[in-house]
């Protein structure tokens, strides 16, 4: 019964930490967010903390039976000559790397590395 409150919880928590990015569900419970102009990791933590911050705030008046938590992949590409399907190859991958390991893991990674 908490699947589409989830869902659309998630979604929002999406757009409030990444208000000028592009987000979107890809399926299932999986979204993307695309970071156009993101260079280092230090200019990513203070967004993805940010959304982890609004995500378990935004539970609390849900009240879901017990705190749900996000597995994230991030595939970095800084110049090089990459295309789309290979940075999602590798996203998806330190996705499920992520997710392996359980309770809401981040994996980032240069792309083609």
């Amino acid at each position: 019964p908490y699947g589409d409150k989830v869902l659309i919880a998630l979604a929002q928590s999406l757009r409030t930490a990444f208000s000028t990015e592009v987000t979107g569900r890809v399926g299932g419970d999986e979204f993307v967010v695309y970071l156009p102009g993101v260079q280092t990791w230090e200019q990513l933590e203070p967004k993805l903390q940010g959304f982890h911050d609004d995500w378990r705030e935004r539970q609390i008046p849900l009240k879901f039976p017990e705190e749900i938590t996000v597995s994230i992949g991030v595939a970095r590409c800084s110049g090089k000559d990459l295309d789309f399907d290979e940075l999602w190859k590798q996203a998806d991958e330190l996705l499920y790397r992520a997710k392996a390991l359980g309770q809401g893991h981040v994996f980032c990674q240069e792309a083609g590395e």
